[in-house]
C-alpha cells in the first residue's frame, strides 16, 4: 500500500521530471505495441518515487565525490586515522571516437557495429504530472 504524501509524490515525480529532461537517449524504439495493461496505481508511485531517491543519490554521489576530489587536490590518496580509503591516481583510458570513425571510415564501422534488442521502461512525464495533478 502506498505510504507517501502526496507532497511526496508531487517531489517524486518533479525529479523525474527534470531528470528526464536532462538525458537525452540514444537508443531507438522499435514499435512492437501489443496493447496497454492497467496497472495498480501504488506500483507506479513506487516506481517513480524509487527514481526520484536513485537521482538523489546519484547527486548526492556526485557532489560528495567532487568535494573529496576537491580536498584531494594533487595527491592520489585519501587516509582517515592513517587507513587508506580512497585512491585518487591519474591513468589514461583507452577509446575510440565511433563518431569520427563513422565519418572517417564508415565501412569499418559498419563492420564492427552491433545491434542490441532494447526495452526501455520509460516514464511519460507529462501524462504522470496529470494523473498525480502535479504542474
Amino acid at each position: 500500500m502506498n505510504t507517501l504524501t502526496p507532497a511526496q509524490i508531487a517531489e517524486a515525480i518533479a525529479t523525474l521530471l527534470a531528470d528526464v529532461a536532462a538525458q537525452p537517449t540514444t537508443e531507438v524504439a522499435v514499435p512492437t505495441d501489443t496493447g496497454s495493461v492497467e496497472v495498480p496505481r501504488d506500483l507506479i508511485i513506487e516506481v517513480v518515487a524509487a527514481r526520484a531517491a536513485e537521482a538523489k543519490v546519484k547527486a548526492a554521489k556526485e557532489r560528495s565525490e567532487a568535494a573529496l576530489k576537491a580536498f584531494l587536490g594533487d595527491a592520489t590518496v585519501a587516509t582517515v586515522e592513517g587507513v587508506e580509503v580512497f585512491s585518487f591516481a591519474p591513468g589514461v583510458r583507452v577509446g575510440i571516437d565511433t563518431k569520427a570513425l563513422k565519418a572517417e571510415r564508415p565501412e569499418v564501422a559498419a563492420e564492427f557495429e552491433r545491434t542490441t534488442d532494447v526495452r526501455p521502461l520509460l516514464a511519460k512525464p507529462k501524462a504522470l504530472a496529470s494523473l498525480f495533478g502535479v504542474a
